[in-house]
């Protein structure tokens, strides 16, 4: 099964490029990556250039990565879409894993992972977010009713006969809480796999953590 991974950006950073260049130390390669830039003001979209990246713009800066992942859907061609969020590092087996737990149910319609236990940013709150991410997420069931857009893949047509992420979320939110919902509610099989691991590189904030919560 070919893998399209699709990657909202906004201001990347140095985040964004450990991201590149995780997707490109990946074994077996993608088929194809897909950066849609919201609007950065930084380097963003040349490593996106500079990585091989097909690159797609949001038709105004800050549309939302709701917005920006359905671009990036309706514009892909691998049989599955993995979204995967600019501050996350995969690991080198992540599209691979992928592959194999696609081929080996057939009626599984997506699935999604966890943070790792070693966070990227080394400050206490950024550490307690991600390991609160990463002890949940390992807790909870794995039959799923929601989905998780920052490490998550689905069938490309099952995702576009859905109609996308709700794009009325002009900032991070509950787009992908409500895509799996609906998903669910439509009759289809989403796992939680707890062996689908990356690190997250995001450095946390008390205001951001406050917003976020």
């Amino acid at each position: 099964m070919t893998i399209s991974v699709i990657v909202p950006v906004r201001d990347g950073g140095a985040p964004f490029r450990r991201c590149l260049a995780a997707l490109a130390a990946a074994r077996p390669p993608a088929h194809e990556l897909i950066v849609v830039d919201d609007g950065s003001r930084d380097g963003s979209a040349d490593w996106a250039r500079a990585a091989g990246a097909r690159l797609l713009a949001t038709p105004r800066p800050g549309a939302g990565p709701a917005l920006a992942r359905n671009l990036g859907a309706r514009q892909a061609a691998g049989d599955l879409l993995f979204f995967c969020d600019a501050d996350v590092e995969l690991r080198p087996d992540t599209l691979g894993h992928l592959q194999a737990a696609f081929a080996a149910a057939a009626g599984l319609a997506a699935l999604f992972g966890s943070y790792d236990d070693a966070p990227g940013d080394p400050g206490f709150l950024s550490q307690y977010k991600n390991l609160l991410h990463h002890y949940v997420h390992q807790q909870a069931s794995e039959q799923a009713s929601t989905f998780w857009s920052g490490c998550g893949a689905i069938r490309r047509a099952l995702f576009l006969e859905q109609g996308g992420f709700p794009e009325r979320y002009a900032v991070p939110s509950i787009e992908d809480i409500e895509f799996g919902a609906a998903l669910t509610a439509a009759g289809h099989r989403i796992r939680l796999d707890k062996r689908l691991q990356v690190k997250h590189l995001k450095r946390w904030t008390l205001g951001g953590l406050l917003r976020s919560d």
